[in-house]
């Protein structure tokens, strides 16, 4: 009898390995280089400033994780955000009542949750649409509501759930305990603003419903099969209900929340919101067809989001290329997922596979910029002509032609070249100069290697026959 080989064997594990913890290594290798390659990233203000921005995805994020669970979206978040704000800003300067603003704004995020579950359990409508049409008319209401402009709240009150002043704790609390630290001009539990505490709040029950209740264990049941789900007694329809519920309450708190940080309510606030929560779930590992999902993943896929939005606005990057790369981000959760649920037994390891398919992608993008960019340095076009033999190379590879050897030979020649003298000469790095031949030695075993000899083997076949 043959024993399995040790490659064999750690096969499976590493797989498994991977698919547990993936993507947290995935962010943890991604905060080392910001740290280490953007001034200013690694430092505890910037940190808590991180935290503080993906406090609203965050929390809308745990309950878009049990819509997701189940099979369905909500595309409305990013109007109920908004709406929920206004609507509270509203309530508290015509009443005076602060509680009644709040109670009134995360109500009315919970009403168009309820909507949004009873039109797609009960009718059958497809979510996309449901929560689409939803998201027109609550879009419309905060305009209507607020009148098209921003509803300033003068209570002082209402701005503790977005930060601590601290003259209301010393009116409140009198002398400042010690464990109050000063943050950003206010007063703070550990210097970590509020929002982040809510934050980790919704992270920890959400997390214990999902893994601990019956709640969360139906959840994942009607996402993997609906039609089993209901043949084994779960009530589908009221579960998703109490899904979209639970979706609406959470986005309102969120909305109130964002509100008391801005001092207003904003009717033309958070831009794109839906695609960054629906993004952040995905990159966590939450399955889009559903049945798939965890709260570490989700907290994950949270944290790389705000990280690479934090880098950008540490690079002064301009919010437009901003948009572009939270668009990229969304289409690469998007094929994350497709990735991962069709690849055959036995196929490579995930993270080699997105290394290497990130590169035929990257390939024509940087070959147009060259070009553009050869008037201002002619020494680009032959970068140019280098990737255009790489492209070549790999519809050489894939037509069966025998190009395919001789530019992918010339391609990793210049490019471990380039490499080593951009690391040294032109300004740049040792640390990126050998990234990038690492880059080159990966892909070339894990990709264009076995894409030559499948290409040699045909060759052979054909010269037999």
């Amino acid at each position: 009898m043959t024993r399995p080989s040790r490659s064999a064997a750690l096969g499976p594990a590493v797989r498994g390995v991977w698919d547990r913890a993936g993507m947290i290594l995935v962010f943890a290798v991604l905060f080392v280089v910001l740290s280490v390659t953007v001034r200013n990233f690694c430092t505890w203000d910037n940190l808590v400033f991180l935290l503080l921005q993906v406090s609203t995805v965050g929390m809308v994020a745990c309950t878009m994780l049990f819509c997701l669970a189940s099979g369905d979206f909500d595309l409305s978040v990013e109007a109920v955000i908004a709406f929920s704000g206004v609507f509270a800003a509203v309530v508290i300067a015509r009443t005076g009542s602060v509680a009644m603003g709040i109670f009134c704004g995360v109500l009315g995020g919970g009403v168009v949750g309820l909507i949004n579950g009873i039109i797609i359990a009960e009718f059958r409508i497809n979510a996309l649409i449901a929560t689409l049409a939803t998201w027109q008319v609550v879009k419309g209401l905060a305009l209507i509501v607020s009148d098209g402009k921003a509803v300033g709240v003068a209570q002082e009150e209402f701005f503790l759930l977005g930060r601590t002043p601290a003259d209301l704790i010393v009116q409140h609390a009198g002398a400042l305990p010690g464990w109050l630290a000063w943050a950003d001009g206010h007063y703070s539990l550990l210097r970590v603003p509020n929002p982040v505490w809510m934050m980790l709040g919704a992270f920890a029950l959400f997390g214990f419903l999902l893994n601990r209740s019956t709640f969360g264990r139906n959840t994942l049941a009607i996402g993997g099969n609906r039609e089993a789900a209901r043949l084994a007694g779960i009530h589908v329809n009221r579960t998703k209900i109490i899904i979209f519920t639970l979706q609406g309450l959470v986005t309102g708190f969120a909305g109130v929340v964002l509100a008391s940080r801005m001092t207003s309510g904003q009717p033309n606030t958070s831009v794109g919101f839906s695609l960054d929560v629906i993004s952040a779930c995905v990159l966590g590992g939450v399955a889009l067809s559903g049945g798939v999902g965890t709260m570490t993943g989700t907290i994950v896929g949270v944290l790389i989001m705000g990280s690479v939005q934090n880098a950008m606005n540490l690079l002064n990057i301009d919010a437009f290329y901003q948009f572009v790369a939270r668009g990229v981000i969304l289409l690469a959760a998007v094929l994350l997922d497709q990735l991962k649920n069709s690849r055959p037994a036995g196929a490579r390891p995930l993270l080699l596979e997105i290394w290497t398919w990130a590169v035929l992608l990257l390939l024509p993008v940087a070959l147009i910029l060259e070009l553009v960019m050869v008037p201002q340095k002619p020494v680009l076009l032959v970068d140019a002509l280098v990737n255009l033999a790489a492209l070549v190379a790999v519809l050489a590879l894939r037509s069966g032609r025998k190009l395919a050897w001789l530019s992918l030979q010339l391609y990793f020649a210049y490019g471990i070249g380039v490499s080593i003298w951009w690391g040294w000469e032109s300004g740049g790095s040792p640390l990126w100069a050998a990234l990038q031949v690492l880059h080159l030695a990966v892909v070339w075993v894990y990709f264009y290697r076995p894409a030559v000899r499948r290409f040699c083997q045909v060759g052979r076949l054909a010269e037999s026959a």
